[in-house]
């Protein structure tokens, strides 16, 4: 298994996927210190062990965070497997160097930089975040996940719609096939699965569109504004229920 080639076609949409599963870690460390100190005196003094001992039990076990699973991601190494205990030990004590007022834009500036979407404590410990989704599908892609990361670069950004013979005859447009590169960013065309090419032009020539919309997500003093990916709306539909869950992120995490 070649994990960057894993790594590489992640979204880049994973960046503000992660700060959400950090905010999520981070509110329940702090919840857990408060209950804890009811009972131990001086438990704060103790934070930056608790938040290695967190990090490192979950993701050892789990092969994720709490923050991680409710928004399946998953850590692995660069067998796709979850990662032994001591590289998690190493990554998780990275987050006491990383994650602080003072160095946290230059690890959002790595981690926004980073060709596998990783920041220095996935560097050095040797560890990738990806969506779980994304891993399965992999792991039974012989293709993709046996191909070499130079080839796989030059497969992965050829911008296609694929079309597949029907049974009655007909060429349909295969499903999960469809996707174009946009600023070295693959976006899927969502919602044409199946049709066929006369199908589509008809829908087209009667008002449907292809619509993307615009999601942003803020840290601090941080914002990120990105795209999701390309929506096919039949003319007798409203795009309002295709925008609603990126209108909502935008306006819980984005707003300030």
């Amino acid at each position: 298994m070649k994990v960057q080639n894993l790594a590489f076609k992640t979204s880049i949409k994973i960046i503000e996927t992660r700060a959400i599963a950090f905010f999520i870690d981070f509110l329940i460390l702090i919840i857990s210190t408060f209950i804890i100190s009811a009972f131990i005196e001086g438990i704060w003094l103790f934070t930056p062990v608790l938040i290695s001992v967190y990090y490192t039990m979950t993701e050892s076990i789990f092969g994720c965070t709490i923050g991680k699973y409710f928004l399946n991601l998953r850590i692995v190494d660069k067998n796709c497997n979850k990662p032994k205990f001591y590289k998690v030990l190493l990554r998780s004590l990275f987050y006491l160097i990383e994650f602080n007022p003072i160095t946290f834009l230059v690890t959002y500036m790595i981690l926004k930089r980073s060709k596998f979407k990783q920041r220095l404590g996935d560097k050095v410990s040797g560890i990738f975040v990806v969506y779980k989704k994304d891993l399965i599908e992999y792991m039974d892609n012989e293709l993709e996940n046996s191909m070499e990361f130079e080839d796989f670069i030059k497969y992965h950004r050829d911008s296609s719609v694929e079309l597949v013979k029907h049974y009655s005859g007909s060429y349909k447009i295969a499903p999960d096939k469809q996707y174009i590169e946009i600023d070295n960013i693959r976006k899927k065309l969502i919602g044409i699965d199946n049709m066929t090419y006369d199908e589509l032009i008809n829908q087209v020539n009667q008002g449907a569109r292809f619509r993307y919309f615009y999601i942003c997500v803020s840290a601090l003093m941080i914002s990120n504004r990105s795209t999701s990916d390309i929506y096919f709306i039949p003319a007798d539909e409203s795009q309002f229920k295709y925008h609603l869950k990126y209108t909502i992120i935008t306006m819980l995490f984005g707003w300030w």
